[in-house]
């Protein structure tokens, strides 16, 4: 097999022709089959694969989790012909949006919603969702080193360190959309691939766009950068690169549209301080508290674990053999117009990350003030410390590449096989966690045992919470129950609502409440202990009030049904 000359350039490669060609058109599958074993190796040594199962949901009733299930619960019953598509109205009736807000993957939502009705009452597919993320890293990652060596051995040695990164498998702790960090990794393969492609990028924005929120901003940094990259190569004029640039920026407007990330608009975009989950300096180095039994876990201030960046003891060794390989050997191979738009890119995305506050170890270092416009955006997307992925993830290219290409393919293969076992090694106690997480889940939920409820499910046909705001406490029982029975629920856990829909819906339920108008057809359980008072003194024999499983209830004219 010919292997690339130590220092060679993506640019410089040869083309396969006549029957190398053929030769390596039919080794594709045996590439391609060996990356999807690695991913799903992965999977395994990490998750155990019990979560697999489509009935299986135990895994799922800690907050975060329990409402990417509830917003697919809910949805699957919604109009198939609706729009938005994703709009999912009986999940938070008066505060809620659309399965873009309760962080259930639209991709997957939308692709299993036409099947809803035969599928079983409780299927969640997350499972699923994990083990495709794991199989896409590796094939992505296998892709990606493919356009630097020939080697099979290095490139499934090089997708088994990306399948196994840590800051990838640390959204295994609940963050499961984010886990589709395969989209960068995809987003990298087609800024080197040798020419530039404008309908796949196109489809892999459209994609993002349908998991998360930060990953279509983190891909369209990289599509940014390519776009950059193509113009100083003279591959596109300033014309075709606009128009190109306006034409995805539609179709991705288009998509999100449809997948109802415009049901919510304006201040209810914005969260809470971005300061509080920064990349703090030492990040790097951090192991935390699992995922490096020789590395100590370092201070750091409170939300830094967003920024979380530690890309493994065995990575984290084999970069200054990089750097020395480097520094060692001929520099400039590869042209500046295709590294400076990367990298210039990665820089701005680790500076938004560290925030205007910067963090080293336990300690605020510095701070500096952020224009109006930089405001807006950080409080959009306040999780600032995600925004380090695209540059651990180049680390990751840029370390392995230089191992591949400037050191004879013995020692590249001994290098990269002792640190690989090295860094997953040190990882163990991260895998067991993670294995014990989904196979005996700490946290269970206890679903409402009062006969009485299933009466109520035959007889109302809504559940008003009083009164409603995002993500109350017991929310969960009461929105299972709810989606189990087909009823709408007006209260759920949502990434971003709206401020000004909430307080009207407080208004509403709390006049309601007072001047005595309950619906009858809604069931109403009341937090709010004065409310519950006056709906006491306006009730009369026929209605039923009273507390079940911890709730206090009261079920309008119950007697007369």
């Amino acid at each position: 097999m010919t292997t690339f000359r130590p220092g060679v350039a993506f640019d410089d490669m040869p083309a396969w022709h006549g029957q190398q060609g053929q030769k390596k058109r039919r080794t594709d599958f045996l590439d391609l089959a060996i990356a999807i074993l690695a991913g799903i190796a992965a999977f395994m040594l990490t998750t155990g694969g019990k979560l697999l199962r489509p009935r299986y949901i135990d895994w799922l009733w800690q907050q975060d989790p329990a409402t990417f299930f509830l917003g697919w619960h809910f949805f699957r019953n919604t109009p198939l012909l609706q729009w938005p598509l994703g709009a999912n109205p009986a999940y938070g009736t008066d505060i809620g949006s659309s399965v873009v807000f309760s962080d259930s993957i639209p991709l997957l939502a939308l692709l299993f919603k036409p099947f809803a009705a035969m599928l079983p009452p409780t299927f969640q597919y997350l499972g699923l969702w994990i083990l495709l993320c794991f199989v896409l890293q590796a094939v992505f990652a296998s892709l990606l080193l493919a356009r630097f060596t020939n080697d099979r051995c290095l490139r499934a040695l090089g997708c088994a360190f990306f399948a196994c990164a840590p800051i990838f498998l640390w959204r295994l702790y609940g963050h499961y959309a984010m886990c589709g960090q395969w989209i960068l990794v995809a987003g990298l393969c087609l800024y080197f691939s040798p020419r530039q492609r404008y309908g796949r990028w196109m489809l892999l924005l459209a994609v993002a766009s349908l998991v998360h929120a930060y990953l279509l901003v983190l891909a369209g940094a990289i599509w940014a950068a390519d776009i950059l990259q193509r113009m100083l190569k003279k591959e596109l004029g300033l014309m075709r690169a606009a128009f190109f640039m306006v034409s995805t920026f539609v179709v991705v407007l288009l998509v999100m549209w449809a997948a109802g990330y415009f049901m919510v608009a304006g201040e209810g975009l914005k969260g809470s301080a971005p300061i509080l989950y920064r990349m703090n300096l030492l990040s790097v180095f951090d192991p935390e508290e699992i995922w490096s039994h020789l590395l100590p876990d370092l201070p750091q201030t409170e939300g830094d674990y967003e920024g979380f960046a530690f890309p493994g003891l065995g990575m984290l060794l084999m970069t200054p053999v990089a750097l020395f390989l480097y520094l060692r050997g001929p520099r400039g191979n590869m042209a500046l117009r295709t590294v400076l738009p990367l990298l210039l890119v990665c820089i701005a995305l680790v500076v938004y990350a560290a925030s205007n506050q910067v963090a080293l170890g336990n300690r605020e270092w510095f701070a500096y003030p952020l224009p109006p416009v930089l405001e807006s955006i950080a409080a959009t997307f306040r999780a600032t410390g995600r925004m380090v992925w695209p540059t651990v993830y180049v680390l990751y290219l840029a370390v392995l590449v230089m191992v591949f290409t400037r050191l004879s393919r013995r020692s590249a293969i001994l290098l990269c096989t002792g640190l690989l076992c090295l860094q997953l090694a040190d990882s163990t106690a991260a895998f067991r966690y993670f294995r014990h997480k989904f196979s005996r889940p700490p946290a269970q939920m206890v679903e409402l045992q009062a006969p009485l409820w299933k009466q109520f499910a035959t007889r109302y046909r809504h559940i008003v919470f009083v009164l409603p705001y995002n993500a109350p406490k017991g929310y969960v029982p009461l929105a299972f129950y709810a989606g189990n029975n087909g009823m709408t629920i007006n209260i759920g856990y949502f990434a971003r609502i709206s401020e000004e829909k909430q307080a009207q819906a407080r208004r509403q339920v709390e006049t309601a409440v007072r001047a005595d108008k309950l619906d009858p057809a809604t069931l109403y359980v009341f937090q709010n202990e004065e409310l519950w008072q006056v709906a006491l003194s306006h009730g009369d024999s026929a209605d039923y009030a009273g507390t079940l499983d911890g709730y206090r209830v009261f079920a309008p004219g119950f007697a007369r049904r």
